[in-house]
């Protein structure tokens, strides 16, 4: 079972979020693009946390994707990125938006 998701478009953050969840005995199922993501989509089950970075280099913000997920049907998406909550508009789709630390 995977106790987490985190999309973020830097290998060197999603490695060290994988190898801090595996010290604190967490599974963290890591992607670097949400082309690579949509791919795997059907097999978590909707609850997993859901951690995606704002700023990824592909055709959609962060945010955007997120609501995506959101219209599929996951409820429990988190924000991660190192911009002040403050810059973001509310968006009902995001349970909070966190900084780029495993939140375990």
């Amino acid at each position: 079972m995977t106790d987490l998701i985190f999309i973020d478009d830097c290998p060197i953050i999603t490695k060290a979020w994988v190898l801090y969840g595996l010290s604190n005995n967490k599974k963290i199922a890591s992607y670097n693009s949400i082309h690579s993501f949509r791919t795997d989509l059907n097999q978590f089950d909707l609850t997993t946390p859901i951690y995606i970075d704002s700023d990824l280099k592909d055709a959609m913000s962060g945010q955007d994707f997120a609501k995506e997920l959101y219209e599929h049907g996951f409820k429990n998406i988190y924000l991660s990125t190192g911009h002040s909550p403050e810059k973001f508009p509310n968006m009902f789709w995001i349970k909070e938006i966190v900084g780029k630390m495993p939140p375990f």
